[in-house]
């Protein structure tokens, strides 16, 4: 094998490796949070005027529950023929469903401020995924404690829920398990910290603080996929 085939296999390989693996790759954009059978949660960050190199998006549904706010973000898609396509401006503890896509990208933020937010990877059977869409922010609603569905398809629920100031709420998971993912300070944490909620389990959060503890719960309605091998 003479030097230049072995320098465009190295380029090749090096290439699929970044396109496979971005966790593994861009750490400091992409960090494995949790997961498990059902669920995989991915903590990114994209920084002020940050450009990142070719990678492939997740495999799976996902929820996209953005941390703060930010400004708009480009996504120049190889090998499409829909090619840029630029996300909206984020607010903070809204979120984006979209189903699953297979395509590859990089990355730009457009402006100096950060955009953080978690990936929320459905690891389950898809169901009316083509309903699996659409952007979802906070209804400036009065109420200080509640628990309001703000999208349900026949694999996944999402709840928003409010607990308020000096209060408590117990959060029971039926026959399908849940993932809780803290919007604001919350009994669970910081924003942006989960807490899984197995099925037949029970979560009791209790608000001591003077605001009221936000939080997001993802309801798994559909099983695990098989694991490839």
């Amino acid at each position: 094998m003479n030097v230049f085939v072995a320098a465009v296999l190295f380029a090749a390989a090096a290439t699929l490796a970044s396109v496979q693996d971005a966790v593994s790759t861009l750490p400091e954009s992409y960090t494995l949070q949790f997961e498990n059978e059902w669920v995989r949660v991915v903590r990114v960050r994209y920084g002020p005027h940050a450009k990142l190199p070719a990678h492939a998006h997740n495999k799976t549904a996902a929820a996209y529950v953005y941390l703060n706010a930010s400004g708009p973000v480009i996504f120049r898609h190889v090998g499409t023929d829909y090619g840029a396509v630029t996300r909206p401006a984020t607010r903070a503890g809204g979120f984006r469903l979209y189903r699953a896509v297979d395509e590859i990208h990089e990355v730009e933020n457009t402006t100096a401020e950060p955009s953080d937010f978690l990936r929320v990877e459905f690891k389950t059977e898809p169901r009316e995924d083509r309903l699996l869409r659409g952007r979802f922010n906070r209804d400036g609603s009065p109420e200080t404690h509640i628990e309001r569905v703000q999208f349900e398809n026949a694999q996944v629920r999402v709840t928003r829920i409010l607990v308020g100031p000096k209060r408590r709420m117990d959060v029971a998971a039926g026959a399908d398990p849940a993932l809780l993912i803290a919007l604001t300070a919350t009994p669970i944490g910081a924003p942006g910290k989960e807490r899984w909620v197995p099925a037949g389990s029970t979560v009791a959060l209790e608000n001591k603080d003077a605001e009221p503890a936000e939080l997001l719960r993802f309801d798994l309605k559909t099983r695990p996929l098989p694991v490839a091998r």
